[in-house]
């Protein structure tokens, strides 16, 4: 037992501090014979003073009295092994991170329309639309809250994707609300395979709205200067009559008084006169619509 316990303590010299702690309980009760094998990953120091990653396999011989005679150690560098699992876990988190650190909606299917992954965004979408969890594997055909019109859709470019295709479309929904989707399609491929693809949807509908208004505003100012059109071509053309009569009728009065009928002349000059008058409320009232 002595021999176990200084072989414990040179061991222990070399262990990572916080790793200290546990490694010595999985100690104790391998020396009390309280566990017979295990094995463990900890941080060791090596003899340079970096630190690696163990993984320690140990299994417990007793003698008949049930007394540990012989622990059976060995220990193995895993270093690059760990490294390796803790940068996958980081590039998962780190995806999972940014994948969802947005309201765009992102999701992948493979080649047999079953979901691979998708976004918190994306499965917020699908809840309010059909009240469904989705999860890996689920059938992107099972999804209510579409249109059989819609789904039909939705698969052909899938296919379009599985094909090579990148592409994207412009998707229109109406129901629970309106909205209208810039969707992206990548396919996935392993070697020269497309095993499935991702799609990547953008919400639109402000953008839409302002094009519509925007086309909107276009017709109204189309409408105003065809309004406007009218007023100039009454002003050119439709008072010009009138006001010509009027002027030339004058004209007769004041050079030919002696040989004019002046009461038909008035009566000339009160029909121009009044033919001027609708012409100039029409403008009046052209204008109006205008303003």
């Amino acid at each position: 037992e002595n021999e176990l316990t200084d072989k414990r303590k040179d061991h222990f010299c070399k262990v990572f501090e916080d790793d200290i702690p546990w490694v010595s309980q999985i100690t104790d009760q391998l020396i009390t014979g309280e566990i017979e094998r295990n094995t463990i990953q900890y941080r060791n120091y090596t003899h340079d003073g970096r630190v690696i990653w163990c993984e320690w396999y140990n299994s417990v011989l007793k003698d008949q009295d049930g007394k540990v005679v012989t622990i059976s150690s060995l220990i193995q560098d895993i270093t690059e092994k760990k490294l390796a699992e803790q940068q996958r876990e980081f590039d998962r988190n780190n995806l999972a991170a940014l994948i969802n650190n947005t309201g765009d909606l992102m999701w992948s299917v493979d080649r047999n329309y079953k979901f691979i992954t998708s976004n918190k965004a994306f499965n917020e979408m699908v809840m309010q639309l059909s009240g469904e969890t989705i999860s890996h594997e689920s059938d992107v055909k099972s999804i209510s809250g579409f249109s059989e019109e819609q789904l039909q859709r939705f698969m052909s470019y899938y296919d379009r994707a599985f094909a090579g295709e990148t592409f994207t479309e412009i998707e229109y929904t109406s129901q629970p609300i309106e909205m209208w989707g810039e969707i992206s399609y990548y396919p996935i491929r392993k070697g020269d395979e497309v095993v499935g693809t991702a799609c990547y949807s953008r919400d639109i509908t402000s953008r839409k709205r302002e094009e519509a208004e925007r086309l909107n505003n276009l017709q109204s100012i189309k409408e105003q200067n065809t309004k406007l059109r009218d007023i100039a071509w009454m002003q050119s053309h439709d008072v010009r009559g009138p006001v010509a009569r009027i002027m030339g009728l004058i004209n007769l009065m004041q050079n030919h008084s002696d040989k004019v009928d002046s009461k038909e002349i008035l009566n000339y000059l009160m029909a121009s006169a009044n033919e001027l008058d609708v012409v100039i409320k029409k403008i009046v009232a052209k204008t109006e619509e205008v303003g």
